[in-house]
């Protein structure tokens, strides 16, 4: 009956258990354990991996600064940037910058109330051309002005852009 016992699951378990216990007891025994499988575990998983030489760097730094223009930069300036990376099939791409408010432009508002005003009011047959070139320069000009949405499209493209994320810590909403 006790050489039967040995061949159970539950008993080698618990023996494991109290073992882990009873190491555990002596100083930094777990961390040290947990130290251990982690460099195990990436040494093993990036054995195969070699560094290669094409990684662009895009960074925000004087010469940058000189060219594009002060910071920060507008959305717009990053939304040409991305579908630059994806025209050259960047594999991926992690933007650091945190974008947590939208970036609006004065003459953005004023171009809804044109746009609104324009759709709105009825005009006689024979200026009907000329009310269509106007919607079009203010959809030409809403574009130019929205650039949060230049940016949300030209992300919206690719797949491989990481973004960073603001975390903050606090009392949970809602009903835990």
């Amino acid at each position: 009956m006790i050489s039967g016992l040995w061949k159970k699951d539950w008993l080698i378990a618990l023996l494991l258990t109290v073992l882990v216990i009873v190491l555990a007891r002596g100083q930094g025994f777990l961390s040290k354990l947990e130290r251990v499988a982690y460099d195990v575990g990436v040494s093993q998983t990036h054995r195969s991996t070699k560094a290669t030489d094409n990684v662009a760097i895009v960074a925000i730094d004087e010469p940058s600064i000189k060219q594009i223009g002060r910071w920060p930069w507008s959305r717009g300036v990053l939304a040409r940037m991305m579908r630059k990376l994806a025209h050259a099939r960047s594999k991926a791409v992690g933007l650091q910058i945190i974008l947590s408010e939208p970036q609006t432009d004065l003459g953005l508002k004023y171009i809804h109330d044109l746009t609104r005003y324009v759709n709105k009011t009825r005009y006689p047959r024979a200026a009907r051309g000329e009310i269509r070139t106007i919607q079009r320069k203010l959809r030409s000009a809403e574009y130019a002005l929205n650039v949060d949405s230049q940016l949300a499209r030209a992300l919206l493209v690719r797949h491989n852009v990481f973004m960073p994320m603001v975390f903050k810590i606090g009392s949970p909403l809602g009903d835990p």
